[in-house]
């Protein structure tokens, strides 16, 4: 008998996007902004770490959203404008291999026809002569936040798709959009306009001849690392990355003078960032200490004008605020009898504050 999760996780494996081409030759667009170095020992195939196991669930759920669900709103948005939706859904989409050029890209779909004002809620007055545009569809967890998009990787992998369609067709379009769909509402949309830059990708190009002429994953930085450590829990070679943790022995000669110097240096550095960084944050919860009560002056837990939306919700109570504190701000930021009183019953029953700002 097969227990139906774990046939699940093997049917999402099964069922993996197969590429017309050897991804082993060239990078592709999903690859050309994620952490070098992991792709480099992807390229080199080097065995994953003991244990990791790729269940392809993130994957899944987006094909099956694209091809279900945005994938044919776009067709039918672009239709509904005079124009078309190319290469769009899991049959119909199409690779691009550069024969001088290492990279090799997959468009979700590529609009044609378009009016030239159509991108104009998201900045882009005019999408040039062409009238086309790439699209990225993504589909993003309800729990990501928002502020944080779009996810770094996904503007060099649109980038390099705009390149690769200028390169490779007949089509030039001048930029492309990044559609985030929410997985629990799928009437939440998240665009984000994505302008060719020619300079740009040709040092997408450079990255992609970096990385295959690579022999030495060691010889790349860790990015992943260096941007916090935050992809290297799911990346398949952490354990053989020196990147990951850090790598030190003991020496019992003392360190040049020079070399001295240049870790002082970067050491200054992170301590100014860090001084830096508290100040921002009991800034921050100044701040949110003054929403607060600027929200409970006006008697709204809601409020939405031009350009932003703030949100106080009243949830359960969960033992993290600190009550003595909060009303020592409030205090401190001249708050009346009346809204101390408020803070309490904040206080006890919880506070949500949640504020967002139009891009």
């Amino acid at each position: 008998m097969k227990d139906i999760l774990e046939f699940a996780k093997q049917f999402a494996r099964d069922n993996k996007v197969a590429f017309s081409h050897d991804r082993s030759k060239t990078v592709g667009a999903s690859e050309i902004g994620q952490c070098i170095r992991k792709t480099v020992y992807g390229k080199l195939k080097t065995p994953m770490d003991d244990g990791y196991v790729d269940e392809n669930g993130f994957a899944t759920r987006g094909n099956v959203m694209e091809d279900a669900y945005t994938a044919p709103l776009i067709r039918a948005w672009c239709q509904a404008n005079g124009g078309e939706l190319l290469w769009s859904g899991q049959s119909d989409q199409i690779s691009l291999v550069g024969e001088n050029v290492p990279l090799s890209v997959t468009p979700d779909g590529l609009a044609i026809n378009m009016p030239r004002d159509i991108l104009l809620p998201w900045g882009i007055e005019d999408i040039g002569e062409d009238r086309s545009f790439v699209v990225e569809m993504k589909s993003i967890s309800p729990r990501y936040r928002k502020e944080n998009l779009p996810k770094a990787a996904h503007v060099p992998q649109t980038l390099a798709q705009i390149g690769m369609v200028r390169s490779a067709t007949e089509h030039k379009p001048d930029g492309g959009i990044i559609v985030y769909v929410e997985a629990d509402d799928f009437w939440n949309l998240n665009i984000f306009p994505v302008p060719f830059d020619e300079k740009a990708f040709k040092a997408l190009v450079r990255r992609a001849d970096l990385i295959l002429k690579t022999r030495d994953p060691n010889k790349v930085p860790p990015e992943g690392k260096m941007k916090g450590g935050g992809d290297c829990g799911e990346c398949p070679f952490a354990r053989a990355c020196l990147g990951y943790v850090p790598y030190t022995f003991d020496d019992p000669k003392a360190l040049p003078e020079k070399e001295t110097v240049k870790v002082a240096k970067v050491a200054a550095k992170v301590k100014k960032l860090e001084v830096k960084a508290d100040r921002a944050k009991k800034a921050l919860t100044m701040a949110e200490g003054e929403l607060i009560l600027k929200l409970g002056e006006v008697k709204r837990n809601f409020v939405k004008g031009s350009g932003f939306t703030a949100h106080l919700k009243r949830t359960s109570p969960q033992n993290r605020t600190d009550a003595k504190k909060l009303a020592a701000l409030a205090q401190s930021l001249g708050a009346t009898q009346a809204q101390l009183d408020e803070c309490k019953t904040l206080t006890k029953e919880g506070v949500s504050l949640s504020v967002e700002h139009a891009k």
